[in-house]
């Protein structure tokens, strides 16, 4: 199928179905945020609280399917948060700062 009805086909599928992942996205993306607030709070400002919030976003929301489900979504979690903040110049250069500080 090409050209228009494969466009159509297509729309008509992410508006079906759109809903089914925007709905736990908004959730995880929400999760992160607070978290990763909550962690200023607690720590200095730097970029080990986007890491944790990853691993800790990950394993809450994972945690109704038992420990080893958590911990997968703890790595998981984490592995995101270190793809965006390696993909951000600032975030590398941040983080950059703190290891020399270690």
């Amino acid at each position: 199928m090409t050209g228009k009805p494969w466009m159509t086909r297509m729309v008509n599928a992410t508006v079906k179905h759109g809903s089914g992942f925007a709905q736990p996205a908004g959730a995880v993306v929400f999760m992160y945020s607070a978290l990763e607030i909550a962690m200023r709070q607690i720590r200095a400002d730097d970029e080990l609280n986007g890491l944790a919030a990853g691993a800790l976003t990950g394993a809450i929301y994972r945690s109704p399917h038992g420990v080893k489900a958590s911990g997968i979504g703890a790595g998981a979690g984490l592995a995101l948060a270190v793809v965006w903040m390696l993909a951000n110049e600032d975030s590398r250069r941040r983080f950059s700062e703190v290891l020399n500080f270690a």
